[in-house]
């Protein structure tokens, strides 16, 4: 927040102009289906693998419980 404040952004804007600085945009618009694929596929390398969450922990009721 300091780093933001001292830019004269608040923290939203401050962390976006971080995204933009380093995280490399591609224009995806112009990379058929299977170039897609791949690109996602590379993104993914070394992600750990877990298990799929249960149907009960992504039902609705699960999800809205703390609403009341």
């Amino acid at each position: 927040m300091a780093l933001a404040a001292a830019r004269g952004l608040d923290l939203q804007e401050y962390v976006q102009l971080l995204l933009e600085e380093f995280v490399p945009m591609r224009d995806t618009t112009k990379l058929s289906r299977e170039e897609r694929a791949q690109a996602w596929r590379e993104s993914v390398l070394g992600l750990p693998r877990t298990a799929p969450l249960s149907d009960e922990a992504i039902s609705r009721e699960s999800l809205y419980a703390v609403r009341g």
